[in-house]
């Protein structure tokens, strides 16, 4: 997650965007937010990218990404 933010307090923003979220939204939604977040225009596929390091980070933040994307 770093190499693409190249900034480690970006992927403190991430993890603590995802603990925040109790509904479920659709993965563009996501994506959406994390370039807010991120205050930057990533990709899709690079928000994609992002939601995949957050799956592999732990596996508390496995399931609360399962949890936020199913929808």
């Amino acid at each position: 997650m770093i190499q693409l933010t190249n900034n480690q307090k970006n992927e403190e923003k991430v993890l603590a965007y995802i603990d925040k979220q109790h509904n479920p939204k659709s993965i563009p939604e996501v994506v959406q937010d994390l370039r807010r977040v991120l205050a930057t225009n990533i990709t899709d596929d690079e928000g994609r990218w992002i939601l995949s390091c957050v799956i592999a980070y732990s596996e508390g933040y496995y399931q609360k990404v399962i949890q936020l994307i199913a929808s």
